[in-house]
């Protein structure tokens, strides 16, 4: 049996506590192609937490053989576009429906400070 992720469309996200994990976080309510929906953790980088705005897209991958149960590991916003040049990091915030940026910091790439 193979990984068969998904690609779904955010329905909403919170800070919440999911069955029985040891703390909370975010969860996903997520709408899948065929109309499935799921609810999930979101997974993220260590430093790094947000929620989703709602219409996102996130990749979802089922745990355990199940096409139910599993984690969203990835998001992106389609709504915005945000230009950045190569080797640079960008940082926002945006509105709930994350149609607008509220905040953004930007780190340049270009050469400039040594070690």
């Amino acid at each position: 049996m193979g990984l068969m992720d998904r690609l779904v469309k955010i329905r909403s996200s919170k800070i919440a506590r999911k069955g029985n994990a040891p703390g909370d976080a975010v969860i996903v309510q997520a709408e899948a192609t065929k109309g499935d929906v799921l609810t999930a953790e979101l997974y993220q980088q260590p430093g790094i937490y947000s929620a989703p705005p709602k219409n996102a897209r996130g990749v979802f991958v089922p745990l355990g053989g199940s096409r139910k149960y599993g984690v969203v590991i990835a998001t992106h916003n389609y709504e915005l576009n945000i230009q950045v040049a190569e080797g640079e990091t960008t940082i926002y915030s945006t509105t709930v429906d994350g149609k607008t940026i509220k905040a953004l910091i930007s780190l340049d790439g270009s050469p400039g400070i040594s070690t």
